[in-house]
């Protein structure tokens, strides 16, 4: 008897405390008419959380196919009612270096080496804009919409020699070689609708996570490849020739579901 009294005294105060909307200083657990928020990957907030208790903690997380380190933002037109919009700038560039023995025009080798260079470089961005409707009158909140999502990617690799072709192809090294490979720039689509559930772990900050089913129209287009080769000229002499070759381009079309916020995360969000 003493301990079913205890549990539902227990479940009672559980019971009253998720009820409760309001913090011990008066601060709203959940979103108003008006309010902002950002949204964040969640998954290294976890992890930190979990670690304080156990080293080997960590927390689940979804694949996240359009990309990573994307910014998520609201604007709430109503209590139950908020305007998504999801931004993402992905640019970086990386450069690694090999040493490689020096030679003369002639393709003898000289007393000091050289460097080759390969640099490649991406670019996406990635901007999608949603409505979003709430239900719940608690602080677990379920909620569902629809968005579209636009992305735009490119890519190229540049590669810078030490030795010219031509002492390459003297020394019997190489006798052609890319200069520069360009990725076609690729266009792609999205109309996704979602559901998921958001719970209020403070005033108005958040957990959220989203189950979504769309389609996603992707279009490439052709790249191409800037390369140099030996060849002779009208004398039989040997030069160098630079020639640009274009690649074809290429479509998708996927119908399918995700998980996460926009496209794959636990989101944690802010609102303010």
């Amino acid at each position: 008897m003493k301990r079913i009294l205890l549990f539902s005294l227990v479940f009672a105060t559980i019971n009253l405390t998720a009820q409760d909307l309001t913090s011990g200083k008066g601060e709203n657990y959940l979103p108003e008419s008006g309010d902002w928020s950002i949204g964040f990957d969640a998954t290294s907030f976890l992890n930190f959380a979990g670690n304080l208790f156990n080293s080997n903690a960590s927390a689940p997380s979804a694949s996240e196919p359009m990309m990573s380190q994307t910014i998520y933002g609201k604007l709430f037109s109503s209590d139950d009612q908020a305007w998504r919009a999801t931004l993402g700038i992905n640019m970086g560039s990386n450069t690694s270096n090999s040493i490689v023995t020096g030679y003369d025009q002639t393709g003898l080798p000289t007393a000091t080496n050289v460097t080759d260079e390969t640099k490649v470089s991406q670019t996406k961005f990635v901007l999608g804009l949603g409505k979003e409707f709430r239900r719940g009158s608690t602080r677990l909140q379920g909620l569902y919409g629809a968005e579209a999502l636009f992305s735009l990617e490119s890519g190229s690799t540049t590669y810078t020699y030490g030795n010219t072709l031509l002492s390459e192809w003297n020394a019997n090294v190489s006798s052609s070689r890319n200069t520069e490979v360009k990725t076609g720039g690729t266009l792609g689509v999205t109309v996704r609708a979602f559901v998921g559930a958001e719970y209020f772990i403070a005033p108005k900050i958040s957990l959220t996570a989203e189950y979504g089913w769309g389609v996603t129209f992707t279009s490439t287009a052709g790249g191409s490849t800037t390369s140099e080769t030996i060849i002779n000229d009208a004398f039989g002499n040997p030069i160098t020739s630079v020639t640009e070759v274009d690649g074809a381009g290429s479509s998708s079309f996927n119908l399918g579901n995700d998980l996460g916020l926009a496209n794959g995360m636990l989101g944690l969000m802010l609102h303010f």
